[in-house]
């Protein structure tokens, strides 16, 4: 009878979470407005199992996940850019995420990942470097094309000390590509500090290192004269 009754209750325990929830709820960043078909992937932060979901008609994204985990949330839309968010399940009733994106820039931009940056740090990793000299061949081989260096970080730190930091950055870049003989007329630097975040970990907020690194990121837009 024992027996039974665990059998019954593992059955119930069970299935009362292999159920398809709505987890979050994805929204044009600048409208608000609704999206569906956005490909969300959910990456179990302990086992690195990872689970795709579209959105419905509704924004809706709809998934079977385990209860007491936590995970990392990337989106996939074309035209919008991707973002990265944390998220934790748990026994209690589920309240969806709101996850907005937003519309990615008509410019002509190359997002190098690998141009990261530690916390506070402006030099360039070997990754980075690497990164960059892929760019350079590119601008090597297309001479009527310039660059604009676009820097940012992540929110700690003040408004004013990360605007520095970040023209610290894009200097970076442009003494590495200069030291390529490229010619400096054709590199043009901008400074964002906190204002350009990819994700939602603003002042205030309590995100993991992974999601700040993202933020701390140097992107690429080319440009074509028009003369």
């Amino acid at each position: 009878m024992k027996y039974l009754l665990y059998s019954l209750f593992f059955i119930v325990f069970t299935t009362s979470f292999a159920q398809e929830l709505g987890h979050a709820i994805v929204r044009d960043k600048e409208t608000g407005l609704l999206l569906k078909e956005v490909k969300v992937e959910f990456k179990e932060k302990k086992s690195g199992k990872v689970v795709t979901a579209l959105s419905d008609e509704k924004g809706m994204v709809k998934a079977e996940l385990p209860v007491n985990q936590k995970f990392v949330i990337t989106t996939d839309m074309i035209g919008y850019d991707p973002i990265m968010m944390d998220y934790s399940t748990s026994g209690k009733s589920i309240v969806p995420l709101d996850v907005k994106i937003r519309k990615t820039s008509p410019d002509i931009m190359v997002r190098l990942d690998n141009v990261l940056y530690d916390y506070n740090k402006y030099n360039l990793s070997a990754a980075g470097k690497n990164q960059l000299t892929i760019l350079y061949k590119f601008l090597k081989e297309n001479p009527k094309f310039l660059v604009e260096i676009d820097s940012h970080t992540d929110s700690r730190g003040l408004d004013e000390y990360n605007m520095s930091l970040s023209a610290n950055r894009s200097l970076s870049c442009f003494n590495y590509l200069r030291s390529k003989n490229l010619k400096t007329g054709r590199l043009i630097m901008k400074n964002f500090g906190e204002t350009q975040l990819l994700n939602d970990c603003g002042d205030g907020m309590d995100c993991s290192e992974d999601l700040h690194q993202v933020n701390r990121r140097t992107e690429f837009v080319l440009m074509f004269p028009k003369d």
